[in-house]
């Protein structure tokens, strides 16, 4: 009776040996959590931003509105045709209830021509635009003037304040960098490969952390 029961041990054993390997081979177990360092930073994930892609929902048609700039100067930012000589970018992401919705192409674009989901050219181009629905924003002045996340808003047409954003309401969480930002989202300079998010409502969102393209 013995043998027998050390039998059926040495055949149970085998086959759950057998049957974790197979686990093994198609499923690897999750990454422990990271230890508590009590560092108050945002853990963000890592997204490579690819040109001209659609990054969340697209509920804004296009961002070209008859609110926002249309060749007139607005908030001391004048819509022309005159090469930059300073260029940065930086990522603007936005989500609502916890869906992530894109930025849209052609802010700050007076009658913007697309091609491929890419804003190509326009009547004038501000120097704070948009060119696809990534949420990149180019930052493009004759000269190294401070601009800020209010200044884009006015451009767009659309409210942006710590209680709604372009037309959503509710309470508005901002992260710059990963990190929760308490003041003024309008007043948010400008920097090369700032990564903003706005998140109106909850659940909140853990913001990534976007790779921009080769040469942006």
């Amino acid at each position: 009776m013995k043998r027998h029961l050390v039998a059926a041990a040495l055949v149970l054993t085998v086959f759950l040996a057998s049957a974790c390997g197979s686990d093994r081979n198609t499923t690897e177990p999750p990454p422990p959590p990271p230890p508590d360092t009590g560092d108050t930073t945002v853990p963000v994930d890592t997204v490579q931003l690819q040109i001209a892609g659609t990054i969340g929902k697209a509920t804004f048609p296009n961002g070209n509105t008859a609110q926002g700039g249309q060749g007139n100067p607005v908030g001391g930012i004048e819509c022309g045709s005159a090469p930059p000589n300073y260029h940065i970018h930086v990522h603007l992401s936005l989500y609502v209830s916890g869906e992530q919705l894109a930025i849209p192409p052609g802010i700050g674009v007076k009658d913007p021509q697309m091609s491929n989901g890419f804003v190509i050219a326009g009547a004038c181009f501000y120097w704070l635009h948009t060119h696809d629905a990534t949420g990149i924003i180019h930052v493009e002045p004759p000269t190294a003037i401070e601009a800020n996340l209010g200044q884009l808003f006015d451009i767009w047409g659309q409210p942006l304040s710590t209680t709604g954003v372009a037309g959503y309401n509710g309470a508005v969480t901002v992260f710059v960098d990963g990190e929760k930002y308490t003041g003024d989202p309008r007043a948010i300079v400008f920097e090369a490969h700032k990564q903003i998010t706005l998140e109106v409502g909850t659940p909140l969102v853990t913001p990534d952390f976007y790779l921009f393209p080769p040469d942006y």
